[in-house]
């Protein structure tokens, strides 16, 4: 499964692979920790922006003209991210993720894009 959100992570994560075992951080990368002193507002923005681009990856958006008319997953494997955002708000994913940085506060040296799917994978993919 993870090899199927392998191109979501690589869009949302803010570090190159060789990044990752270095103690140096960019300036433009969030981690989980920096999010959990954010407003609500920074928070919605953000994790609106991570849910949009991991639903837009996953699906095959279907359109007349411009204007879209269905979705589908871009394969059968990724349809229980089709469940998991069926009736689902911004505020409903950003209690998902906090619930989420709850129960692990030994990731928030990671950046949030990866932690977001870890999340949705962790609470929607059972």
């Amino acid at each position: 499964m993870l090899r199927l959100l392998l191109p979501a992570l690589l869009l949302s994560v803010q570090v190159s692979a060789a990044d990752w075992g270095t103690t140096e951080r960019p300036d433009d990368e969030i981690l989980a920790s920096d999010f959990r002193e954010m407003s609500l507002v920074e928070q919605r923005k953000l994790v609106t922006g991570m849910w949009y681009g991991v639903t837009l990856w996953a699906y095959h958006i279907e359109k007349e003209g411009r204007t879209p008319v269905g979705a589908t997953p871009q394969n059968a494997e990724n349809e229980w991210l089709m469940r998991c955002n069926a009736g689902k708000t911004s505020n409903d994913m950003i209690d998902l993720y906090n619930q989420y940085l709850d129960s692990h506060p030994e990731l928030w040296h990671f950046d949030i894009g990866t932690l977001f799917v870890l999340a949705l994978q962790e609470r929607c993919n059972s």
